[in-house]
């Protein structure tokens, strides 16, 4: 049986508080970001509102547009984002996992997934303005940037499986 001494103590220590500094600062980053994407959607939901005219088209298709007040897309963009980030704030909130790197996991998870969705509700806003305004545009490029965004929330989907598999995996050796 191995007898600590004390160096190893000092390195185990040492280990112990990168852990948590990493741990720490890395929550931090992601409620930063979290943060300023949620108030950059509700500047980005205003910023459109002002530059609606008074119907708001919204392209679901080159023959189908759906068409609605400007008024009603406000409140129901805002009430979207705003349901939204409470639920993944209240989900992170309230997570209760006995293994605490895993809870840990989740949280940041949880608040980073909300700042992908609100990237992609402001991306989406901003199209909808773009194809509003009286300007011909071309939206090829900023059509492909809808679809990174989607394809950024995909991938965060996908990553949390994998992250509590690897994580599972790492803690049982």
């Amino acid at each position: 049986m191995h007898k600590p001494t004390e160096s190893s103590f000092v390195y185990q220590e040492s280990d112990n508080f990168t852990r948590y500094f990493l741990k720490s600062m890395i929550g931090r980053f992601i409620k930063v970001f979290w943060f300023f994407t949620l108030f950059g959607g509700l500047a980005s939901l205003l910023y459109v509102y002002a530059g609606l005219s008074r119907e708001a088209q919204i392209y679901l298709s080159d023959t189908n547009k759906l068409f609605s007040n400007k008024e009603v897309f406000f409140y129901v963009a805002l009430a979207i984002l705003s349901v939204q980030n409470f639920v993944f704030y209240a989900l992170s909130k309230n997570i209760k996992y006995k293994n605490e790197v895993i809870q840990t996991l989740l949280v940041n998870w949880f608040i980073s997934f909300a700042g992908t969705l609100n990237l992609l509700y402001i991306i989406m806003v901003h199209f909808i303005f773009l194809t509003n305004s009286g300007e011909r545009l071309a939206f090829n490029n900023f059509g492909l940037l809808v679809f990174i965004a989607l394809a950024i929330v995909i991938a965060w989907l996908l990553a949390l499986p994998i992250l509590i598999v690897k994580q599972v995996k790492s803690s049982n050796q």
